[in-house]
Formats: C-alpha cells, sequence, structure tokens
C-alpha cells in the first residue's frame, strides 16, 4: 500500500476509474476523504462532484526534492573553500556540508533517493519496483543539475575572479573540482575504480544494517542523522584519490551542467575518459554491498517468528522469577546451556 490519492469527494457521485490491486478504503460516506491504495499510481474521476480537485499525492519513498539539498550544500562549500584557496574553510568542511545536506535532504522528504546505486540496490532487493528505478535516477540527476545551476549563481563572481575568467578542468586556477569529481594525477584507472567500488560497498552495508528489524534496528527519526554520519566518515577517509563520488547522480549531474555552462567537452575527455568510473563504480560497489550483507549478516538473523518465541520465553522465566518460584541452580543452567545451544544451531544452519 504505498500509493495513496486523497480527495474531499461525494462518494454518491463518484466514478472511479483504478489499475489492478487497487481499492477503496472510506472514513466515511459523504464529503469525507477518500483513500486509495495500491501498488501502481490510481485513476479517480469525479463526475458531478461538488469539488473538482483532487490532490494526487504519491506516498511511495523515494519522493524526491528539485534540487537536492546534499548537491547544493557540498557544492556551495566546495566553492568556498576552492575560491577564497582554503582562507574560509578546509577540505573537511567539503566533507562535513555533503553530509549535511544528506541529513537535510532525508528530514525534508522522508524515505528520499539521492543516489542512483543506492535505488538500484533496493530494486535488486525488491524493496522498489524496477519500472521506477529509470525515473528515479533522473530525477536524481535532474536534481543534481539544478543544484549546480544554483551554486553557479551564487558563486559566478568568486569562480570568475579566481580562474581570471577562463574555465578550465587542468591546472593551479581549475574550477571544474567545484562541481564534479577529479582523480589526482598519479592514480590510475584500476585504483580508483576500486576506490569507488569499496566506498560504495561500505555505504550500502552500512545502510542496510540501519533497517534491519531482526538485529538491533536504529529509530527511524534518527536514521538520516546516521547516514550523514556515515557518509561524512566515508568522505573523510576515502576521499584522497578520487573525491568520494559514491554516488553517480552527485558527479554526472555537476558535470553536466560543467558541459554546459562554459567548461566544454574537457570535462568529459580529461584524464583519459575518467568520467565513467563514478558512474559504474558505484553501482557495482553497491550491488557488492548488498551481496555481502545478504551472505554475512542477513542469513545469519533469527525469523522474526523464531526471534519472538525466544522473547516469549525469556519474558516466560522472567515472570516465574519475579513470582518468587525459583528454579534450583542446575535447572537454571540448563535452561541457559539450552538457549544457547538452540542460538548456535541456528546459526550454522
Amino acid at each position: 500500500m504505498r500509493d495513496c490519492c486523497y480527495g474531499l469527494l461525494d462518494l454518491k457521485k463518484v466514478q472511479k476509474t483504478v489499475g489492478k490491486g487497487h481499492y477503496f478504503s472510506c472514513l466515511d460516506f459523504k464529503f469525507r476523504y477518500v483513500c486509495i491504495t495500491g501498488s501502481n499510481d490510481s485513476i479517480v474521476r469525479a463526475r458531478g462532484c461538488r469539488t473538482a480537485a483532487v490532490f494526487i499525492h504519491d506516498m511511495s519513498p523515494p519522493r524526491l526534492c528539485p534540487a537536492s539539498p546534499e548537491k547544493l550544500f557540498g557544492c556551495s562549500a566546495a566553492a568556498q573553500v576552492k575560491t577564497s584557496r582554503e582562507t574560509k574553510g578546509q577540505y573537511l568542511s567539503v566533507n562535513m556540508a555533503f553530509s549535511v545536506g544528506v541529513m537535510s535532504a532525508m528530514y525534508l522528504t522522508k524515505g528520499a533517493h539521492l543516489n542512483p546505486a543506492v535505488t538500484l540496490s533496493f530494486c535488486a532487493l525488491g524493496q522498489v519496483s524496477w519500472d521506477r528505478l529509470v525515473p528515479y535516477c533522473l530525477s536524481q540527476l535532474l536534481g543534481a543539475y539544478i543544484a549546480s545551476g544554483l551554486v553557479y549563481l551564487v558563486y559566478y563572481d568568486a569562480i570568475m575572479n579566481f580562474s581570471g575568467g577562463v574555465l578550465t578542468v587542468y591546472g593551479p586556477n581549475e574550477t571544474a573540482s567545484i562541481f564534479a569529481t577529479y582523480p589526482s594525477e598519479f592514480l590510475s584507472l584500476g585504483s580508483s575504480f576500486l576506490d569507488q567500488v569499496i566506498g560504495t560497498s561500505m555505504l550500502m552495508l552500512c545502510i542496510l544494517g540501519l533497517g534491519e528489524q531482526r538485529n538491533t534496528p536504529a529509530p527511524s527519526d534518527l536514521i538520516p542523522a546516521i547516514v550523514a554520519v556515515i557518509v561524512l566518515g566515508i568522505s573523510m577517509s576515502m576521499s584522497g584519490n578520487c573525491g568520494a563520488a559514491i554516488n553517480p547522480a552527485r558527479d554526472l549531474g555537476p558535470r553536466l551542467f560543467t558541459l554546459t555552462a562554459g567548461w566544454g567537452p574537457e570535462v568529459f575527455t580529461c584524464y583519459n575518459y575518467w568520467f565513467w568510473v563514478p558512474l559504474v563504480a558505484p553501482c557495482i560497489g553497491a550491488l557488492i554491498g548488498t551481496l555481502l550483507y545478504q551472505i554475512l549478516i542477513s542469513l545469519h538473523l533469527p525469523d522474526p517468528a523464531d526471534r519472538e518465541d525466544v522473547f516469549s520465553r525469556n519474558r516466560t522465566l522472567i515472570t516465574t522469577v519475579r513470582k518468587g518460584e525459583f528454579p534450583d541452580a542446575s535447572r537454571l543452567l540448563l535452561l541457559h546451556l539450552c538457549a544457547l545451544l538452540e542460538g548456535l544451531l541456528r546459526v550454522c544452519v
């Protein structure tokens, strides 16, 4: 039940046309909110209703902001640090700004998808429909492009003053790295590819663990802040080689903007056409991280029903002790040994 449509309608005069698997859930008979739930988009046609306007709202998780705060905060910090020659911030400022942007975007839009690699992994897990992958990725790309344009407008004078009016990718006065990521001159193609794969794998491993109900899930209200800290840790430890993009949209969107804003095709041809690395490697890394999580963690966690059985037995034992019906020491020890053996068998199986 991911899609919802709310409207103030006269139910006696409503004619509905909905897709397969949809149904009505009505709170009242007349002039009340109507909710349509299902797996696909719904169509409601109300003829002769007093209220003609129907508010359509997609309640599915990946609702996206038009201009991603992640890119807006991060690229703005990069522009400030770059154009001031690190007198108004340092490299850590950029890492922290991107992390705050991730947290802000996730709080602004609950369940927002900011990274195509993460969306791809959720599709592979069956948590997101495959037919939504391309629209979500395009939305993420558009958000990154718009955010880059806003950064360019805000720091236009500073960029022109720093670069002398010459927008380049190479040299001490290059400004293309404000927007997209570029490798260090000493870095090989294989090393940069591995860098992105490992970074995105770590990101996906940590994200999947946050919502695991069979383990120790994080409180839903704290997940954006925790993800921001994870991104900050990856940025601080794995950005020295090529900027720790770990997000195809974060790199391609700004790169497309610089292509159209005056930097030219050099943003794609530089460093032996390196641009494809932050597009492909994060997707592979996210899938690897997802696979590792399933093999190393998910398969070894108890089923929810089994875990409930364990909790039930523990509650029974605690209740018995609280009532004063203390079992003898040998029986208590036997109970603990049986519980331990049962847990080991489940892990091995």
